[in-house]
């Protein structure tokens, strides 16, 4: 049975504490160089990952102390290994297992985004029952207030079609008439602002 020339991952840890400390004070001291590129350099100088070493920067810059190793900073730092170390092996292609690699991270991202537009869609069928049950209340009161609207116009041209003397007889009936029919649409006015608000 052929032996596989592929290098196994090594398990190791090359960020410690004065590893981090290094990056800090040639971050300090890098005079007018973008930030990125210090990073950079420091990182081809002893094979560490570039993100990594910018996670730990940019969370030391927030925090202002170091950081310890989180589990995904080990794992990025032996899977960066593995891949260099794969990447000079003669024959080896990486090109498959780079694309599985991209295939899982797309369906991830695919099953958190359909998570998310689930959680969406349901909130705006809530929102839409909602606004329907408004819609229908306002409908009611609505239809009400025309019935009002239309016994106050109907009380009006009563009063204007009599006489002048039945007029001012029968001016006090009028005013108390009309002055129910105001209070029921003031009501209904006031009662439907109560419950949109």
């Amino acid at each position: 049975m052929a032996a596989s020339t592929l290098p196994r991952p090594r398990k190791r840890n090359l960020w410690s504490a004065g590893t981090e400390e290094q990056l800090w004070t040639r971050i300090q001291d890098r005079d007018d160089r973008p930030i990125s590129a210090v990073i950079r350099d420091f990182c081809r100088e002893r094979g560490l990952s570039f993100h990594t070493a910018r996670a730990k920067y940019y969370r030391r810059q927030r925090t202002g102390e170091a950081a310890a190793d989180t589990p995904a900073d080990t794992a990025l730092d032996d899977l960066g290994a593995f891949l260099r170390d794969a990447g000079r092996v003669p024959g080896v292609d990486l090109g498959g297992f780079l694309g599985g690699l991209r295939t899982m991270a797309a369906l991830a991202c695919q099953g958190q985004r359909r998570g998310e537009l689930t959680e969406e869609v349901d909130s705006l069928r809530q929102e839409r029952e909602q606004l329907e049950s408004k819609v229908e209340e306002y409908r009611e009161r609505l239809a009400f207030m025309a019935g009002e609207v239309q016994a106050l116009a109907g009380l009006v041209d009563e009063f204007a079609g009599l006489t002048s003397v039945a007029k001012v007889t029968g001016l006090a009936e009028f005013a108390r008439k009309l002055r129910h029919q105001v209070d029921q649409v003031v009501r209904t006015t006031s009662t439907a602002k109560t419950t949109t608000s």
